[in-house]
């Protein structure tokens, strides 16, 4: 039985520091992972105001490893400044995934059964591994039916083709929750659902630049992220087939099955001996689930009863190559078009990053004064005025030329949006990317 590592972000006063930071680990969390978890770790007001009691969060790790997490507000913060957020996360190896179909819910489900989301206080000092039992079929077709029914077989069908025409979303409205995100995850094949990092109730991040993000109803969430164009905001509704229609061979094939009820079909294609498919491939293998659906219905024999067989097979580990956010950039080069999705792109690799506290909430504030900025919120630039030096000379050089680059993303993809649609005339918000532009280059804006 593989050994699941264990870890806890959190606020909290221990020997090395005091505030939001990897406050406890087992030990065979690398120190590669540790510092990508502490770059991931939520912490104060992270929370979105109406997401649910808990978010389920997942993205993968530079060991190759993933992190499955859950997300809470539990208590106080040490200082007693405000609620306390509190994340539990899983570091699960490749083989341990696949027996849960590489699906991140199956997983927190499971852990949850055995009694391994319980919270510590005060956090211990150590954590140790944790065996994980069990393991899930590839479709969870209850969620599926249910799902099809309060959210509708063509949105969920649009969803898929948004998720795999966009490089990044964030998905709003009432439906937009955790089984929204668990719908599109039991329709992809399990090989290609670690592509698709994720949270289901944390508010948009630079330094957490997962592909999805749920945000409900959280209509200040929703403002904020609609000034990144990289991130596509999709609203989950009825109408939302006629932005994203299902015209690719996949959502094709998932949008009938949704609407006839196979997914029983569904799970015996997943469970078939063929190789495992990469997300240029899906199209082709819509197709061939066209063609398998148009023949004969079967509900009986040796086939359907593989629907209760566990899954033998998923993605394998990172290669060599490949770095530990190849599959979701936040903040793609800009030249790069928006409705395309190439994961052999080249992807950036987090830094080593401290695991201060302080720089931690640093960075936190820094995220929402640059959103704000580029906004032509002129308190906010005013306020980044006095903080980017400040960061400038807390930050290692490895840190801040990472959090540099991120910001100048940000902050161009609103000027070269601005330009676009706004003409020669410089408005209000060009200027203000303009503005957090030249302070982010150490430069003083030309008169």
């Amino acid at each position: 039985m593989e050994r699941i590592e264990q870890a806890i972000f959190t606020s909290a006063q221990t020997e090395r520091a005091a505030g939001y930071q990897l406050a406890a680990a087992s030990p065979g969390v690398c120190e590669q992972d540790a510092r990508a978890l502490s770059i991931w770790g939520p912490s104060h007001g992270a929370l979105l105001e109406t997401a649910p009691a808990a978010s389920v969060n997942f993205h993968p790790l530079p060991s190759g490893a993933y992190c499955v997490s859950r997300t809470t507000a539990s208590g106080r913060e040490y200082t007693g400044r405000g609620a306390r957020v509190y994340t539990q996360c899983l570091v699960v190896e490749p083989d341990a995934f696949r027996r849960f179909g590489n699906n991140p819910f199956h997983l927190m489900r499971a852990a949850s059964a055995n009694g391994l989301l319980r919270q510590h206080s005060p956090v211990p000092t150590r954590l140790e591994p944790v065996a994980l039992l069990g393991r899930a079929p590839a479709v969870d077709a209850p969620l599926l039916a249910r799902a099809t029914r309060e959210i509708g077989a063509a949105p969920i069908a649009a969803l898929i083709q948004a998720a795999l025409d966009r490089r990044a979303m964030a998905i709003a409205g009432e439906a937009a929750g955790p089984q929204a995100v668990a719908a599109l995850f039991s329709c992809l094949p399990p090989a290609c659902r670690t592509e698709f990092s994720f949270s289901t109730g944390l508010r948009s991040s630079p330094r957490r630049p997962f592909r999805i993000v749920a945000l409900g109803t959280d209509r200040a969430e929703q403002r904020r992220v609609r000034r990144v164009r990289e991130v596509a905001l999709v609203h989950l509704s009825a109408d939302l087939a006629d932005q994203y229609p299902p015209i690719g061979g996949w959502p094709q094939a998932i949008l009938r099955i949704l609407k006839t009820g196979r997914t029983s079909l569904l799970n015996r294609h997943f469970l078939q001996d063929r190789p495992e498919p990469a997300l240029g491939d899906l199209h082709a293998r819509g197709l061939q689930l066209l063609a398998e659906l148009d023949g004969p219905a079967t509900g009986h024999g040796p086939a359907a009863a593989a629907e209760s067989r566990p899954v033998p097979c998923g993605r394998s580990g990172a290669g060599p190559g490949q770095q530990p956010h190849a599959a979701h950039p936040r903040f793609p080069r800009l030249t790069q078009p928006d409705n395309t999705l190439d994961p052999r792109l080249p992807r950036r690799t987090p830094s080593a990053a401290t695991d201060d506290p302080a720089v931690v909430e640093r960075l936190e504030q820094l995220d929402d004064l640059i959103f704000e900025a580029v906004k032509g919120n002129a308190q906010s630039l005013s306020r980044l005025q006095q903080v980017w030096p400040l960061a400038r000379s807390e930050l290692s050089d490895e840190l801040l030329c990472e959090s540099r680059e991120q910001y100048l993303r940000c902050a161009l993809s609103v000027w070269d949006w601005s330009v676009a649609s706004g003409g020669a005339r410089p408005s209000d918000q060009t200027n203000a990317a303009l503005e957090v532009i030249c302070l982010l280059l150490g430069e003083d804006r030309p008169r």
